[in-house]
């Protein structure tokens, strides 16, 4: 490949600020498109605290297209009866928007892409009716692991009969995108596995784990002396949420009889009506969004990870190793992350055996130490985005059938060293939101059109 590609991005969520795993996962992955190659994001907007940081992401993007879509129960009402209607997956329905539709079939069609990244399942439905550019999908996860797991354990029997339903749709939908795109990622050996049983087809999938930055992400300085007990997530996805109650009702009775100071904070976005509910025990806060996690992350004592199921990896543990906090996990919670248990985590799976583990790091300095150090290290030595994301030019090659890279840094002028995570500059209002940076023609801006 001569030249850098013109790349459409599509992503399920606005990839900044970095408070979620999907974030993350997709801003990183942007971060070295955009290295070497010229990139057009399209992204749903489903806060207005994400207007702010347009410019940031328009550094180094091409063009940005930001489309509003607010959490609302009319939608789920109707992706619901639209699911119920044509058979697709209600998770599926649920993340259709018309004006994204039109969006994305109208920069298609102007003929100047030569790929289309899909960043996540519930956008691909977008990339479907377009022919002619090689589409490939960035799988988060196998997503109908995620539901299968919500209809074993979910406490709402609505949403337990929905996802029994839902899992094995889903699981169809997945292997037919495995079918027809040009390149699928899966983040973990698992979740690849799973999407080669879902499509039937032996295509290989690539593994390219999620990746941070240990340049940007300092260690954090914790508190000596500290009983807080940390849970990090996004307090309404389903994983999460019965993760967190299982930990508040069943384990920390516990650890408290051990250590009867202990305090849990619950710390994410969105906290379902169980997880507020939580907040009313003795000794357990729910706090929901923080805009600065700094003042949560140097009081934990350690980090809990009480995951039951799920599918992907868990972010959260790749940034308690950057943070250098000590962490206690279940089995499932460390999934696709190479940590080596009693060195870098610890492990249980039963409600004795994890209290156990916790109060192992509450009452010994030492092992908190060690366990913070090694962890540090592991995410440098294995999960920096200059590490992994390289992986991605054998994906691209592989899609367009264009072979060897080894020329392109030279081509495109542009390295992975010079485009490190720079501070986000303060952005009042709707400063920055038409950041189209299309040489030679205006950017289409939603907010305009309206």
């Amino acid at each position: 490949m001569n030249r850098p590609l013109r790349v459409l991005f599509i992503a399920q969520v606005f990839p900044y600020p970095l408070d979620s795993g999907p974030k993350i996962r997709a801003y990183y992955v942007l971060r070295y498109l955009a290295s070497r190659h010229r990139v057009t994001l399209v992204a749903f907007l489903t806060h207005p605290r994400e207007r702010r940081y347009v410019d940031h992401l328009a550094s180094f993007c091409e063009a940005i297209y930001p489309v509003e879509r607010p959490h609302s129960l009319w939608r789920e009402e109707a992706a619901m009866a639209r699911s119920l209607l044509t058979g697709r997956p209600f998770m599926i329905e649920r993340h259709f928007d018309a004006e994204m539709a039109r969006l994305v079939e109208s920069l298609a069609a102007e003929g100047r892409y030569d790929l289309i990244h899909v960043d996540q399942v519930k956008v691909a439905q977008y990339a479907l009716g377009i022919e002619g550019i090689p589409r490939v999908i960035d799988k988060h996860n196998a997503y109908a692991l995620v539901l299968k797991g919500v209809a074993g354990v979910d406490p709402s029997p609505l949403r337990r009969l929905v996802a029994r339903f839902d899992w094995r749709r889903m699981a169809r939908y997945e292997g037919m995108l495995c079918r027809i795109f040009d390149g699928v990622v899966a983040v973990t050996d698992t979740d690849r596995d799973a999407l080669l049983r879902f499509s039937g087809d032996n295509r290989p999938i690539p593994v390219i784990p999620i990746a941070i930055d240990c340049e940007a992400i300092r260690p954090v300085h914790r508190r000596a002396g500290g009983r807080d007990i940390l849970i990090l997530g996004s307090l309404f996805y389903p994983p999460n949420v019965d993760g967190a109650v299982w930990f508040a009702r069943e384990i920390f009775p516990w650890v408290r009889a051990e250590v009867p100071d202990a305090r849990l904070l619950l710390v994410g976005g969105r906290p379902a009506p169980g997880v507020v509910a939580l907040g009313r025990e003795n000794g357990v806060a729910v706090t929901g969004y923080v805009e600065d996690l700094q003042p949560y992350l140097e009081q934990t004592a350690v980090m809990a990870v009480p995951l039951r199921f799920g599918s992907g990896m868990r972010v959260k543990i790749l940034n308690g190793l950057t943070w250098g906090l000590p962490m206690v996990s279940t089995s499932v919670g460390c999934e696709g992350i190479g940590v080596t248990p009693e060195r870098d985590i610890l492990l249980a799976d039963t409600p004795e055996a994890f209290a156990h583990q916790v109060v192992r790091v509450l009452r010994d300095r030492r092992l908190a130490d060690a366990l913070s150090a090694n962890g540090r290290r592991l995410a440098e030595q294995r999960y920096d985005w200059r590490v992994l994301y390289p992986r991605w030019d054998e994906v691209y090659a592989h899609a367009l059938g264009s072979g060897d890279w080894t020329q392109h840094r030279k081509d495109t002028g542009k390295t992975v060293e010079n485009s490190t995570s720079s501070p986000v500059p303060h952005q009042d209002g709707f400063g920055g939101l038409c950041s189209g940076r299309r040489r030679g023609t205006a950017a289409l801006c939603p907010y305009k059109l309206r």
